[in-house]
């Protein structure tokens, strides 16, 4: 079930923004007058290279921003998976060697096999024996921690690199806007005001690069904010998890009698009749 809902959210995240970069590129592709009257009087269809070429160069940026955001909703979605962060069977070997108390077992395992889960564990799993000053369960809690606080601070600085090229994104375009609004009332001032085609490129301009700036900039936040709440929703995942493991080896709450419910132990054999009476 937990696997269906994160194959899910991958495939309505692509679906809903693809959807979306569909239907924003054609209706900037259709909401130039100044490409369509071009395109009446000369009879030709204007091509996705013709708009790149009237946005001027600060379409440039722009083509970069759109790369590095399709690159980063690939990477985010491959990434932000239960899988990666959360490993059924990581987390079935880590019950079984917490139940049983084996600590340097444990370290070994989370060190053979990287994750998120086992990354954090391994920084607090052999403070939790409580035999020498600075150990026990608040110190292996508190380092735990540190570890969930380092990997989240590494995902989290391509994951603002999305919300940073979401808000500089309708920013360069507006700067296209007053450049070519810029251009056009130049060549008004210089007696263009009764040639429109003149003007043309520049109001072109103008318009191109806003249109590109949001198709750019609104799947970027739309994309932010989901994976936000999946990475949330994943860091959540690793702390409950931790919290059982440790339950597991102080025997605290009822995680361990709940291991026991659906792994139930099979007690020592009692010794016969004959071996205590030798005894």
């Amino acid at each position: 079930m937990q696997k269906l809902r994160s194959y899910s959210f991958t495939i309505f995240a692509a679906l809903l923004i693809s959807l979306f970069l569909a239907a924003a590129i054609s209706s900037a592709a259709d909401s130039t007058p100044v490409e369509a009257a071009k395109t009446e009087v000369t009879g030709k269809d204007t091509s996705m290279i013709d708009l790149f070429k009237t946005g001027g160069p600060l379409m440039y940026p722009l083509a970069l921003c759109s790369f590095a955001v399709i690159g980063l909703i690939v990477y985010h979605i491959m990434e932000l998976t239960k899988k990666k962060f959360v490993p059924e069977d990581q987390l079935i070997e880590l019950r079984k060697l917490m139940y049983n108390h084996d600590t340097q077992s444990a370290y070994a395992y989370c060190d053979q096999n990287p994750s998120f889960l086992t990354n954090s564990f391994s920084a607090g799993v052999l403070r939790l024996k409580n035999d020498m000053p600075g150990k026990g369960v608040p110190f292996a809690e508190a380092a735990m921690n540190e570890a969930i606080d380092s990997q989240e601070t590494k995902m989290n600085f391509w994951m603002n690199m999305i919300s940073v090229i979401a808000a500089i994104s309708p920013m360069i375009g507006l700067l296209g806007t007053v450049s070519g609004m810029i251009k056009a009332f130049q060549k008004i001032g210089m007696g263009g005001m009764g040639k429109p085609e003149q003007l043309a490129g520049n109001i072109g301009e103008a318009l191109i690069t806003t249109a590109t700036g949001l198709v750019v900039g609104i799947p970027a936040m739309l994309a932010f904010y989901l994976f936000r709440g999946k990475f949330d929703s994943l860091i959540s995942n690793v702390t409950d998890s931790l919290t059982e493991l440790i339950d597991l080896y102080t025997g605290e709450n009822v995680a361990r009698q709940m291991y026991e419910a659906k792994f139930p132990t099979t007690p020592p054999a009692a010794p016969s009749a004959g071996t205590q009476q030798k005894q």
